[in-house]
């Protein structure tokens, strides 16, 4: 039987959270037995689901009629008979003498007052009575709290008068504890029972407990409270400031309050010892599973029938094959409340059960060593490489440094202690990494250890902005290792070309090709290939350039090796490679979250973006550039940091997002210029330049090319001059400066192109169609960079541009309107302002004009990026951020920090305003919760992506306008698609009219 609260719930009491339906029961039974019906009801809930804190809240709230009477069960008084009836009934004393006699002489034997009370139901009938004639003056309300830990004498009792209040304004509520006796005796009566609390209950207890509290430190006590408040209280209270306000990364574990060892060490210790030892077991298991519990448990001769006490305890549950703590961070209650042998004791078992399992044995044994041991090391650290695949970077990195404590030879445990290193820098930690670096004993003239020490050291110079260091660290380690490790001195090289790269040193990168050539690797392995790619590009020459996506592809095999390597992030982007390298580079980037290599991820992703940059995926360029570069900036890479800055300066300027590009350029500037990372510091420039070829500036533009281009300036990179020089000469063209243009594209002619090269040779036929002495040769030059850039939209939407324009100069207008159409949907869907207002000139001056009655579409976010939308609309409808995550293809940690600037840009706090946001267009309805919505079903149209309907060439398009907004500017513009009517003719050409211009 269990209460029904009455409709309208009462408001949220102060203290307490999420019990409202509760609240208005006991409500109910107060108010029936205030008109003379009384009542009783038993409260349950399971340890720490907040009984106590209930029954205080419901004695608050008790009218101020009634009489309040409150007991408490103790275990130091659960052998004294009458103990809790005597605390409950003593305030009563002075209504005794309207009493019968015998009742009074049961009474006073309860108080201590005469000899023992009799057996029977002397003492239930006058305890009973005591309450009726008490009642008359004044309702009572009788608070009954720890049931469980009360005398057996007083809860019989109280379990007799409890049945018999329905004549008598007297309401009783008595707490007791799941899955315990008390709770059967007091069965069929009324329930009350205290559910855990939902998760948006459990986030609102937090931050009213501390203010300023991040959400992933949020979601991580949902998860370890498993609803329960003490549990939640408790941890936030015993976290410092800095941990709560993000400042500080959270541990590993969880810092447990003395209270809370405390509370549930004592519920622990009221079960039998072997039980508690079953516990402990399971408490030290490294999974959940239940079979491991079992089988390291029959090693301790104990029996199955254990883990029944544990079950009937409510501190375990059972479900399926796995062992459920409740709540789950009892867990770690219970495993830090025994002794150092206990978990010894325990974990041999354990390591016994999972004999069949390299990885969870090795983590068995570390936990039960604590004196060197040779062969325990050596199991410990073969097991590390698997860990590192199945349960991420930091799980390998706690086996290998206790391996490393468990090695007695110095040059073993300096192997470990670099290999360690390694994967502490991976995952982020280089604070970590250099504390292990330097308890290597260095003594040992190892080349092994030499080369893999030197990796390490310039892998994190190279991220901190000192190319010339790392280069420099990289080749020396690479000479000692050639002999001994030719697999280690491939990573070398790679990592070393990479710099090389940097600094745009071609005489070192031709050197370092050779030297990867010839270190006698197989012919296909990936590090042969790449350094056979690194001698052509060293020698300008980019024909047969598949070698570089072989690569590429083959970096994923190396991943699967047992150490941490650095080679598939240390892989660098070249501009020819091509699609498969960008899956490939994907890949890589998969595999590194999953192993959680937090540290290597920037310089991954930063290849990645470049690649998503060519083939047109810039919202995911963006969103992947934004999140790694917060993961830069707390990682400490500020080479890394420069870089993606540089990155999304040019997406920021492409797009026309001048003052965007002006501010990540900036930064990117001051943060490479100290250690002479040339390729970041051209970047920077390009992306300037770019920015002022946009908006339509050539001269400023020809100011940072001319940086970029110019042999001796500090901006210098040879390989980013010969891609930025198609710009450079298109605003010589722009300017009026055709010798100028003409000896920049005699610049690019020292480099060797070929079919396999299309991302350089498209824009290159371009820029020589600018220069072009006649129109039939430049539309065949035009022609031909459309055909090598179909899988680069933005370059062939430029290059359609310029062929509509010149194909409208020469008056083949119907022509021109199909390239410009072309150019117009690209730039649309890449959204690329300037370029699209361009093209919609040019459609205007082809006969199309702008439509004046045309809608605006309203209610929309307009701040927002279309990534930011998306997943405040998904938000909006109650996904969770992993739900979120994978709608979308990327990362809950992205899905995090897209929703900080999301609330910082519609100026909101919680995710349930988003529900009073205009995130979708007006007469687009809300989809219902659990729809799909994505890049992949059905997806929500971007406030500033307009909906573009294709159509193949020679299809009459439909008849729906296109929306163009600028973004952070109040103009839009409306331009009918091709074939649609204006209502006019075109206007007819005159000379020295606007449509003369090319």
């Amino acid at each position: 039987m269990t209460l029904e609260a009455p409709a309208g719930d009462p408001p949220l009491p102060p203290r307490l959270v999420g019990r409202n339906r509760e609240l208005a029961a006991i409500d109910r039974l107060m108010s029936a037995a205030a008109r003379g019906n009384g009542g009783s009801a038993i409260v349950t809930g399971g340890p720490g689901i907040g009984k106590t804190l209930f029954l205080e809240e419901v004695t608050k709230r008790a009218p101020s009629a009634f009489t309040v009477l409150r007991c408490f069960g103790t275990s130091s008084e659960t052998a004294v008979p009458f103990a809790g009836l005597h605390q409950l009934l003593h305030p009563l004393q002075a209504h005794l003498e309207g009493l019968p006699s015998p009742q009074v002489s049961a009474l006073k034997g309860v108080f201590g007052l005469s000899g023992s009370p009799a057996d029977g139901l002397s003492v239930p009938c006058a305890a009973l009575a005591l309450l009726d004639s008490a009642a008359q003056r004044a309702p009572l309300l009788l608070v009954v709290d720890d049931a469980h830990r009360m005398d057996e004498a007083s809860l019989n009792i109280l379990a007799f008068v409890a049945r018999r209040l329905q004549n008598i304004p007297v309401a009783m509520l008595v707490a007791a504890r799941d899955h315990d006796v008390t709770q059967r005796r007091l069965g069929g009566l009324p329930e009350v029972r205290l559910e855990p609390l939902p998760p948006a209950d459990i986030r609102l207890l937090v931050t009213r407990t501390v203010e300023d509290v991040t959400e992933r430190l949020v979601d991580r006590l949902v998860r370890e409270s498993a609803g329960n408040p003490l549990v939640v209280t408790e941890l936030v209270a015993a976290l410092p400031q800095a941990v709560a306000s993000g400042a500080v990364d959270p541990p590993e574990e969880l810092p447990c309050s003395p209270r809370l060892r405390t509370w549930f060490g004592a519920l622990v210790a009221e079960l039998p010892r072997a039980a508690q030892t079953m516990l402990l077991t399971a408490a030290a298991n490294d999974c959940s599973d239940l079979y491991t519990v079992l089988s390291a448990a029959s090693s301790l001769d104990l029996d199955t029938a254990e883990l029944s006490v544990l079950e009937r305890s409510g501190l375990v549950s059972v479900v399926g094959d796995e062992l459920v703590f409740q709540p789950p961070f009892l867990r770690t209650i219970v495993y830090r409340n025994s002794t150092l042998a206990e978990r010894k004791l325990v974990h041999h078992a354990l390591a016994k059960a999972t004999g069949n399992n390299v990885c969870r044995q090795a983590h068995h044994l570390a936990a039960a060593t604590h004196e060197p041991d040779e062969d325990v090391a050596q199991k410990i650290s073969a097991s590390a490489g698997q860990a590192r695949k199945v349960n991420g970077m930091m799980s390998a990195l706690r086996l290998l440094e206790r391996a490393a404590a468990l090695s007695s030879g110095p040059a073993v445990r300096a192997r470990l202690l670099i290999t360690a290193a390694t994967c502490a820098w991976q995952a982020g930690l280089p604070l970590r990494a250099r504390e292990l670096e330097q308890q290597i004993d260095h003594s040992d003239d190892d080349p092994h250890l030499l080369a893999a020490a030197g990796l390490l050291r310039g892998s994190i110079a190279h991220t901190r902005v000192t190319p010339i260091a790392a280069h420099r660290i990289l080749l020396d380690s690479a000479r000692h290792a050639a002999l001994v490790a030719p697999e280690l001195a491939a990573h070398l090289l790679v990592m070393a070309a990479r710099t090389t790269l940097a600094c745009g040193d071609l005489a070192k990168l031709g050197e370092i090709g050779r030297r990867l050539v010839e270190l006698g690797l197989k012919p296909d392995h990936p590090a042969r290939l790449f350094g056979t790619a690194m001698r052509r590009l060293a020698a300008l020459d980019l024909r047969r350039s598949g070698d570089l996506d072989a690569s590429a592809e083959g970096a994923l095999r190396l991943l699967s090796e047992g150490e941490p390597t650095v080679w598939p992030s240390a892989l660098p982007y070249v501009p020819v490679m091509s699609g498969a390298a960008q899956e490939a580079y994907a890949q890589v980037l998969e595999v590194l979250r999953a192993q959680g290599a937090t540290g290597a991820l920037p310089m991954a992703a930063t290849s990645l973006i470049a690649l998503q940059h060519m083939v047109g995926r810039w919202d995911e360029a963006v969103a992947l550039g934004d999140e790694m570069l917060l993961l830069a900036e707390q990682t400490g890479q500020e080479g890394m940091q420069a870089k993606l800055q540089a990155l999304l300066a040019m997406l920021a300027g492409t797009r026309g997002d001048t003052a965007h590009c002006r501010k990540l350029a900036t930064q990117a500037l001051q943060g490479s210029a100290s250690g002479r990372d040339h390729a970041t510091l051209a970047l920077a420039h390009w992306a300037l330049g770019r920015s002022a070829l946009s908006s339509g500036d050539p001269y400023s533009a020809i100011l940072h090319y001319s940086r970029i281009t110019a042999p001796h300036d500090s901006a210098h990179h040879f390989m980013i001059a010969f891609m930025a020089i198609p710009d450079l000469v298109e605003c010589h063209v722009m300017a009026n400066q055709f010798a100028e243009a003409k000896a920049a594209l005699q610049a690019a002619e020292r480099w060797r192109l070929d079919a396999t090269t299309p991302y350089l040779l498209g824009p290159l036929l371009r820029a020589r169609a600018l220069l072009a002495p006649g129109a039939e040769e430049a539309e065949l030059l035009l022609n031909e960079s459309i055909q090598h850039l179909k899988d680069c939209p933005f370059e062939r939407a430029r290059t359609e541009l310029q062929l509509g324009k010149l194909l409208r100069r020469e008056r083949r207008i119907r022509d021109a309107r199909r390239h410009l159409h072309t150019a117009v949907e690209t730039f649309t869907s890449l959204r690329a302002v300037p370029w699209l207002e361009q093209a919609a000139a040019e459609l205007r001056a082809a006969g199309y004009d702008r439509d004046p009655d045309a809608k605006k579409v309203q209610g929309t976010a307009e701040t927002l990026t279309p990534q930011e939308l998306r997943i405040a609309q998904l938000a909006s409808q109650g996904l969770t951020n992993p739900e979120i995550a994978l709608r979308l293809s990327i990362s809950p940690s992205t899905v995090r920090y897209h929703l900080s600037k999301i609330f910082q840009k519609l100026q909101i706090t919680s995710r349930r305003q988003l529900l009073q946001s205009e995130l979708y267009p007006e007469g687009d309805p809300t989809p219902a919760p659990g729809s799909a919505i994505g890049p992949s079903v059905n997806p929500v149209p971007s406030p500033r992506t307009p909906t573009v309907h294709t159509a193949p060439h020679g299809t009459p398009p439909p008849t729906t306008n296109v929306h163009i907004e600028r973004p952070h500017r109040d103009q839009k513009h409306t331009i009918p698609l091709p074939g649609q009517p204006t209502g006019r003719a075109p206007r007819r050409r005159r000379r020295g009219g606007a449509n003369r211009a090319y």
